[in-house]
């Protein structure tokens, strides 16, 4: 592994002659630098003898990839369809950037970029990666898994983005941007099959509806069949079925006035996230679940064995408004009105093995007395809630020695978090009593919190230049953020004999006690960026920035929480600084582009699993020290053949934070407690990087052109836990991926043959630890863990 390992870094260094941090997809910049058209707009390859402009807002106005001072990676629409991917998950594959941690449910799983992200299962928790979509940021995470449907681009930014994106992206901004109506008729269908037994169709119109107006609607289906089997009671888990569809309707009212309305509804039922068990409790546990288990605990079997029902349940729907005022040839003027609701559930069965409660049937068999058993309901056992409205208000004014953005923006946001885990266990097991052997108690912690967020922003930001080559960078935002957490949680503990029905699930036993608590906070902040940039000439850019970036508090929802000062944490502060080359050579045949960073995150707001128990606590875990270099490479090596290849270094450590440890597990535990300092960051690789070519020929002999890609993605290994645990490790691996296309000239249809992961390096997508309680070690996996091919089939009218 380490042989591989140390040729993929010299390979890539050896093409690069830098470190490499994909920013573009092989589409390419022109060969002089000129006024940037509108975002989006195509560029006729036909007419490049280099690589194409690619159109960029990440600073929130339209600007040329190479001109703008921080490090950014681009996903096309074309690089989305062809890496035979659907959802936000597939970046983690394109852009050596960003690192995806897959979760129990959609609130648990979270990107990661520069070594900082946000995980918690049980709420509470504002992203640090921020993403924004048509220009709404999402208030929380459990979005982010999210299809990939009608995209036209995706920005992803790396590092502190709090001047023009605001709160929560203190590690970077994700950035998707969603095709527009056109003024011209068209339409498409789409379908897509897997040697694993995934379906997906998709399908779009677009039309004008009269003068200046159009509207354009999305649809698509996704039904995938289980991939891990199950060989308890329980139905195969890591399944999906999921739909949704999106319309927007564009009209101009005038000259210089247009508006956009956009709705959309997304539904996803899962199965992923189901924990696969990889390493047996500590003794005395761990014997036990030797004994009784289905399936052997050990890394690579990739099967379970329980008998719960197992799900995921999403839902979401949203509507906005963007109005676009060109006030003069200068000035200009976006508002963005948005309303967002999202819900999400999921069940899984806790202890992981085939023994447990069902409701109408009670308990099941348990012949060597395992002294944990789930209890698996009918109804949701953790349903949660975000629904937010958000206005921005935004003023563009460009002037020959200046560029300006500013702005206003508000968000009112409400979570509603209700959770629970009931359970069934062994009284000896318990309390320590070895006289309670065979006696069963009732455990259910059961949580209902409601939390309320509102934040108000001021912000401005603006580049001047100084001279033809050089330009100063500045901007402010002052945030104020009020919340306020109203938590109560019944924890109940008693025999189950009287007072637990195990066919009706009921207990009439009183709680045991009682955690009530209302908790508010206001805060302020002052956020901003300054820096310089330096064009010697068309082709070469040179920049040094210092961003401050600020992320909400966060909110202890858990089964823990106390309401003590740690209810509400204390909000994360990064400071930045980027030193950055972005550089065409060679004809333009040539596009080098390289970041040099070094960040350090205040109070870093992280969980862990609290010993001996399956809880999770949310606290500050002190700050976290970010340095590294991320660059890109692109080069134009033949007409038609592109190169793309990529490499990001991260050394990511915490400093100065506290949590408590399993001395069963860690060596540096001190009475119960573990510091932190020195340990590296939890889902950061130190290295990861990709390599790939592209190549199109028209065929001209035949009425086709063909696309063929082939790219290979690496990842160093990835620590998922605090506290340095070796059995929460994940092993370094490599995907390769390839696919070949087919298109008719005239543009009608294209067929797609692709397959993922050839070599079928398999691998856990997150690796957790609930030792005495669920395993040593389990984790999850992704969908393209192993090998699988698919084909795509598109029609255009």
């Amino acid at each position: 592994m380490r042989s591989r390992r140390l040729c993929i870094k010299a390979t890539t260094l050896s093409v690069a002659g830098i470190l490499v941090l994909i920013d573009a997809n092989g589409i390419a910049m022109a060969q002089t630098r000129t006024a940037a058209p509108p975002a989006g707009t195509a560029v006729d390859d036909s007419v490049q003898t280099g690589l194409a402009d690619i159109v960029v807002t990440a600073q929130r106005r339209a600007e040329n990839l190479q001109d703008v001072p921080i490090s950014i990676s681009i996903a096309s629409s074309e690089q989305i369809q062809q890496s035979g991917r659907f959802d936000t998950s597939a970046l983690s594959s394109i852009s050596p950037s960003v690192t995806f941690v897959q979760g129990t449910d959609a609130s648990g799983s979270s990107f990661n970029i520069r070594g900082v992200s946000s995980l918690s299962l049980t709420g509470g928790i504002q992203p640090s990666v921020g993403l924004v979509i048509d220009g709404v940021s999402i208030a929380r995470q459990g979005e982010f898994v999210t299809d990939l449907s009608d995209i036209d681009r995706i920005e992803i930014l790396s590092g502190p983005q709090g001047t023009l994106f605001g709160k929560n992206s203190t590690a970077g901004v994700i950035q998707i941007i969603t095709k527009r109506p056109e003024d011209s008729f068209s339409a498409s269908v789409e379908g897509t099959a897997t040697t694993d037994s995934e379906y997906v169709g998709r399908a779009m119109v677009n039309a004008p509806i009269g003068a200046g107006a159009a509207v354009r609607l999305n649809g698509y289906y996704r039904k995938q069949k289980a991939l891990i089997p199950n060989l308890g009671l329980g139905p195969d888990v890591y399944g999906e079925e999921s739909y949704g569809f999106s319309g927007k309707l564009s009209a101009e009212l005038s000259d210089n006035v247009r508006v956009l309305l956009s709705s959309d509804y997304r539904h996803r039922d899962s199965t992923y996230g189901v924990n696969i068990l990889i390493l047996p409790s500590s003794e005395p546990l761990g014997s036990a679940q030797q004994a009784i288990t289905l399936v052997p605990i050990r890394p690579g079997t990739f099967k379970v064995g329980n008998d719960s029902r197992n799900y995921d349940r999403n839902r979401g729907w949203s509507v906005s408004g963007q109005l676009d005022w060109d006030i003069s040839d200068a000035l200009s003027l976006v508002s963005v009105t948005a309303y967002r609701d999202f819900k999400y559930d999921y069940n899984i069965d806790i202890d992981g093995f085939n023994v447990g409660v069902q409701r109408g049937s009670g308990f099941r068999p348990n012949p060597t007395g395992y002294p944990i058993e789930n209890i698996d309901p009918i109804d949701g056992r953790a349903p949660k809630r975000d629904s937010y409205f958000s206005q921005e208000i935004r003023l563009n004014y460009k002037a020959d020695k200046l560029d300006l953005v500013g702005g206003v923006y508000y968000q009112h946001l409400k979570n509603d978090v209700d959770n629970s885990i009931p359970l069934i266990l062994d009284g000896a097991f318990a309390l320590g009593d070895p006289s309670l052997a065979g006696v069963k108690f009732y455990s259910n912690p059961i949580v209902d919190s409601r939390t309320k967020d509102d934040t108000a922003s001021i912000f401005g930001d603006l580049t001047y230049h100084v001279a033809d080559t050089l330009s100063l960078i500045g901007g402010l935002r002052f945030n104020y953020e009020k919340i306020r957490v109203i938590y109560h949680r019944d924890e109940y503990f008693n025999p189950v004999v009287p007072f637990f029905n195990p066919i009706t699930l009921e207990n009439s036993a009183p709680p045991a006690f009682m955690v009530d608590y209302d908790r508010s906070d206001k805060l302020t902040n002052l956020s901003g960026r300054a820096g310089i940039r330096w064009e010697p000439s068309s082709n070469e850019t040179f920049y040094f920035t210092y961003a401050r970036g600020y992320k909400g508090p966060a909110v202890d929802v858990s089964y823990s929480s106390t309401g003590g000062a740690t209810a509400i944490t204390r909000p994360e502060i990064a400071n930045s600084f980027e030193l950055g080359a972005k550089l065409r050579m060679f004809d333009n045949k040539v596009r080098l582009n390289l970041a040099v960073y070094a960040q350090r995150i205040k109070d870093i707001q992280q969980t862990s699993v609290v010993p001996g128990t399956v809880n999770q606590r949310l606290q500050n875990s002190g700050d976290l020290r970010s340095r590294g270099v991320e660059a890109s490479l692109d080069v134009a090596l033949a007409t038609g053949l592109t190169f793309n290849g990529g490499l990001a270094y991260t050394d990511a450590t915490y400093r100065g934070g506290i949590v408590t440890c399993d001395p069963a597990i860690q060596t540096q535990c001190v009475g119960g407690l573990q510091d932190l300092t020195g340990m590296r960051a939890i889902g950061a690789p130190e290295w990861k990087g990709n390599a790939g070519l592209i190549y199109k020929n028209d065929l001209p002999s035949l009425p086709v052109g063909m696309t063929a890609r082939i790219n290979y993605a690496w990842v160093d290994k990835i620590q998922y836990t605090l506290g340095n645990d070796p059995d929460t490790i994940e092993p370094s691996h490599g995907l390769l991926d390839v696919s070949l296309g087919i298109t008719d000239d005239d543009g009608r249809w294209d067929l797609m043959f692709f397959v993922k992961n050839l070599t079928n390096d398999k691998y856990y997508a997150s690796r957790q630890r609930a030792n005495f309680f669920i395993t040593r070690a389990f984790g999850t996996v992704a969908r393209d863990y192993k090998r699988y091919g698919g084909v795509t089939l598109r029609t255009r009218f």
